[in-house]
């Protein structure tokens, strides 16, 4: 198995260690649409090219797999589609420390991080990261391209929809709706529905002024 790499910030330094950690094959490079990027390195890959060389690449070193190492969610989404237009599988990715029922559902391009844990009737949808050591409870459905931060938790029967994006640390309690391209902040203690396109902050949870409006379009 060999692979691409979606990107050449910090979380694609991630992804690198977790591929090394899953042992998951020979990492051919990382791609990336910004010049200056170009040659550096990331884990001890190198930025090859730009995205648009992407089934150039997978036909000259016969690369069969991609990993969307981008953090925002439409962007991410975005790749992986382009990823898949060029031949390349992007398959779920969990940790090996990540604790998971055996009752959840993951979609391609999802990536659950170290220490996370997602328990029985969950749902990802494709793009999703559950990132480290976060905790997403029986019942949630993740929509396509949500980003649950980092130590972030997710009680039951929470619903999350695509886009939206749940910061480091904060805390969503059981049956709360989270509308499409929405934001919580780090922090935030979420009590009651968040509406689309919302972002709130703080304990609890408030929306800030003119912080409402439609889901991004992806």
């Amino acid at each position: 198995m060999s692979w691409l790499i979606f990107g050449s910030g910090g979380h694609a330094a991630v992804i690198v260690d977790l591929l090394a950690v899953l042992k998951a094959g020979r990492i051919i490079g990382l791609l990336d649409d910004d010049p200056r990027r170009r040659g550096h390195l990331v884990g001890g890959y190198n930025v090859i090219g730009t995205i648009a060389q992407a089934k150039e690449f997978s036909g000259k070193y016969h690369v069969t797999d991609a990993v969307i190492a981008v953090g925002q969610n439409t962007a991410r989404h975005r790749l992986g589609l382009l990823a898949q237009e060029a031949g390349l599988v992007c398959l779920p990715l969990v940790h090996p420390s990540a604790v998971m029922s055996s009752h959840v559902g993951m979609s391609e391009g999802c990536v659950v991080m170290a220490h996370a844990t997602v328990q029985a009737d969950v749902h990802l949808h494709p793009w999703c990261i559950v990132n480290t050591g976060a905790c997403v409870d029986h019942g949630c459905c993740l929509q396509r391209g949500v980003h649950v931060g980092p130590g972030a938790v997710l009680a039951g029967n929470v619903m999350v929809g695509e886009f939206a994006l749940i910061g480091a640390g904060a805390v969503v309690i059981p049956n709360v709706n989270i509308g499409a391209g929405a934001v919580v902040g780090a922090g935030a203690v979420v009590i009651r529905d968040v509406p689309v396109g919302a972002t709130v902050v703080g304990c609890p949870a408030r929306a800030l002024p003119g912080r409402t409006g439609e889901a991004p379009a992806g």
